[in-house]
């Protein structure tokens, strides 16, 4: 995550790749989500969508948490901007490739060429703020330009709160009792996400304020920056445990299989969607990384097959690029609400082959 979150002397693996070939999954379901055409099985797509993006956001706070173990010196104003600054640079190249060609197919720069100012300013506008991952903070223009670029606004705001998370919670980890005190603290996060789902339940933006708002995830991101620090402050204790690979085997499978079974179910998402998110989608994700973020069962193993973890590390250029894709795509076909299933094929082929292509060119070669 990060220079600044050193890790500490626990005996546990640097990477969890057995997570990998997860958020694969994830982006599968969401580019099912924006690719339509493909779904002639009734697969519940936004349910299983909106599950996706809760487990990209918890993820992202396990691998902080357990990542940001033993980082006990005290971060500053200028260590933050650094940081922030850093997974920014990080991610800008394709993100900036992306919005821009989205900014181009809009049609803003026909509008120039007529001379059309009053569509041209807000659309220039509105780039500047996708650049600047401005854009999930307002609800009329979160899902311009690439339409899944919120999600990286949303993800840098949390970056935001990695350093002094991590610090505060190395120091309460010298506390005793200190498993229990961070039990009961996600337990009281979990408890906030659902009032505040609660709450929403009425609202005319529920789906914005609940889904895309940035401090609307701040719930789960601790949830998972606390489950990741768990997970490594325990992980030798659990290394040592008798029969620790039948048992995590059978907990690995029952897990899958319940994630797998709530990550399609449709529930209401009327008024009551506040409960569903909860049970259906929060707690099945944080069942599932807590149970595979130890890696010691037989299901942990397939999965740190080289391959699958490859695939796993080609999703963020993924997400980013496949709604690009499937517009461009759908455009040079003619064809609309999200072409046809063979479109979809071809997008996502185009899409792997572009980010594996993408990380040939990135990996540094050995000399």
């Amino acid at each position: 995550m990060g220079d600044r979150l050193v890790q500490g002397n626990s005996e546990a693996p640097a990477r969890m790749d057995q997570l990998q070939f997860f958020r694969f999954l994830a982006f599968l379901n969401v580019f099912l989500q924006h690719a339509p055409a493909w779904n002639f099985m009734n697969y519940p797509t936004f349910y299983a969508t909106v599950s996706s993006i809760s487990f990209f956001f918890i993820l992202s706070g396990v691998v902080t948490g357990y990542r940001g173990y033993g980082a006990e010196q005290k971060p500053g104003a200028w260590d933050v901007i650094r940081y922030i600054a850093g997974k920014m640079l990080h991610l800008f190249p394709v993100y900036f490739l992306v919005t821009f060609i989205s900014f181009v197919s809009s049609g803003a720069l026909v509008a120039l060429a007529h001379y059309r100012y009053s569509e041209v300013i807000p659309a220039a506008v509105q780039l500047l703020k996708n650049l600047l991952f401005l854009q999930s903070w307002e609800v009329s223009g979160y899902n311009s330009l690439a339409g899944i670029t919120w999600f990286f606004s949303t993800i840098m705001f949390l970056y935001i709160f990695n350093l002094p998370a991590v610090y505060v919670i190395n120091r309460v980890n010298k506390k005793k009792h200190a498993n229990w005190i961070f039990i009961a603290l996600m337990g009281c996060l979990f408890s906030l996400t659902v009032l505040y789902h609660y709450k929403q339940r009425f609202s005319e933006i529920m789906y914005y304020k609940t889904y895309v708002f940035p401090p609307a995830r701040l719930g789960e991101y601790f949830l998972g920056i606390l489950l990741g620090f768990l997970v490594r402050k325990n992980w030798s204790k659990a290394a040592v445990c008798k029969n620790k690979k039948t048992v995590f085997t059978i907990m690995e499978c029952a897990v899958i299989i319940f994630w797998l079974r709530t990550i399609q179910a449709e529930v209401n998402t009327g008024p009551f969607y506040w409960g569903a998110y909860a049970v259906y989608w929060v707690l099945p994700n944080i069942l599932l990384l807590f149970v595979f973020s130890f890696g010691f069962g037989m299901v942990s193993s397939i999965f740190r097959n080289r391959l699958l973890v490859r695939m796993g590390d080609i999703t963020v250029n993924c997400v980013l690029l496949h709604v690009t894709v499937i517009t461009i795509y759908c455009q040079i076909t003619g064809l609309t609400g999200g072409g046809s299933r063979m479109v979809c094929v071809v997008s996502l082929g185009i899409c792997l082959l572009i980010t594996v292509l993408m990380a040939s060119l990135m990996t540094p070669k050995k000399s």
